[in-house]
């Protein structure tokens, strides 16, 4: 492969990887919208209420690091690959866990895809080679 074409692969991901951060981001702030004004809990206990404003906040500042890795790839910073595939090869095993349980055609289209961009960050030299 030659290098215009490993350019190509990690720009892919990098536009993949900022829309997924855009995703977290949303969803963190859906759920910290959806939870003002709701009352949650029992005996004026706001746990649940907490649960959701810890959840949406988690997703904020995933979504941010995300998106800041996505910037980074596409600048073709080293860092940030090696990031990626530590992110990632967590991500599989936490999908590999919910095969266990529940098989569904989505996760293992997410697995496959996975695969395929762990292989061109981790292995696929040509693809290592463009990295600074």
């Amino acid at each position: 492969m030659n290098e215009s074409s490993a350019k190509v692969i990690v720009k892919v991901y990098s536009v993949l990887s900022w829309i997924a951060g855009i995703l977290y981001v949303l969803a963190g702030l859906f759920i910290l919208l959806l939870n003002k004004g709701m009352s949650f809990g029992f005996n004026g206990m706001n746990l649940p209420k907490t649960g959701f404003v810890i959840v949406g906040i988690i997703l904020l500042i995933l979504g941010a690091l995300i998106i800041i890795l996505a910037i980074n790839l596409w600048k073709l910073k080293n860092w940030a690959r090696i990031t990626s595939i530590v992110l990632m090869c967590i991500g599989l095993l936490f999908s590999i866990f919910s095969l266990i349980s529940m098989i569904s055609v989505g996760m293992i289209i997410s697995i496959v895809i996975s695969l395929v961009f762990l292989y061109f960050l981790a292995i696929d030299k040509s693809v290592i080679a463009v990295f600074k």
